[in-house]
């Protein structure tokens, strides 16, 4: 069996490229998201502000994993393909395209709903039972089924995740996927660092502090996996 070692030039070589990388950081300015100026998406643009909802300004104003919680409450986002129609409304009679402001509504209302409902099945820390299984796969399917209507060929690689290896994957660990998303992981590390500033400060062993700081993440983020085998 082969070992893998690095040499010590490779190792110079990414230290100085850190290095590099580390003198660029302070050149860099913050990047503003600049306000949509059209009357339907300034609208948005409010709602979304009311709801603590802020678009980022990259990837296309896609929402951080927080925000993708608050967004899909049924009451935000269909407040916000409602107001497509009202402000259709207020600014044309042409009936062509307020039929398309209805279109979008029914659209996305449905779109909306469907990926909520598979967020709220496989979004948590719970242990899920095999015969919920099904259930969540037609719920993958139902989702997957609307946005290929809306978009054939625009299927993303974390879509094709959902829909090929995430059901496979609870199927093995009998958990939801909560913590996999960034904002499990930031939850994580915010919990880790209260545990031990709170409760494990006093540990002089190391190995016990670990042992009670992952002990006690564990409880907290998945309290059944004490009755687990």
């Amino acid at each position: 069996m082969t070992t893998f070692s690095e040499t010590q030039a490779a190792i110079d070589k990414h230290a100085q490229n850190v290095e590099d990388i580390q003198d660029l950081l302070p050149t860099f300015t913050h990047k503003t998201l600049a306000p949509r100026s059209g009357p339907v998406a300034s609208t948005l643009d409010t709602i979304l502000n009311k709801h603590r909802i802020t678009p980022q300004a990259y990837h296309s104003r896609s929402f951080t994993g927080n925000h993708c919680h608050k967004y899909l409450h049924e009451n935000v986002y269909t407040k916000l393909t409602e107001s497509i129609v009202k402000e259709t409304q207020t600014l044309t009679s042409n009936p062509f395209l307020i039929d398309k402001a209805n279109i979008i509504k029914i659209t996305f209302n449905d779109l909306n709903k469907a990926f909520a409902a598979v967020h709220q099945a496989i979004s948590h820390t719970k242990p899920i039972n095999h015969s919920s299984l099904p259930d969540l796969q037609t719920a993958v399917d139902a989702y997957m089924t609307i946005y290929r209507r809306m978009f054939p060929r625009k299927v993303i690689p974390k879509q094709h995740i959902l829909e090929k290896h995430c059901i496979p994957y609870i199927k093995k660990y009998k958990f939801g996927l909560g913590l996999l998303g960034e904002q499990g992981t930031e939850n994580s590390h915010q919990l880790i660092a209260n545990i031990e500033k709170q409760r494990a400060h006093g540990f002089t062993n190391e190995l016990k502090k670990l042992h009670h700081i992952l002990t006690a993440h564990l409880h907290h983020i998945a309290p059944a996996l004490r009755h687990q085998n």
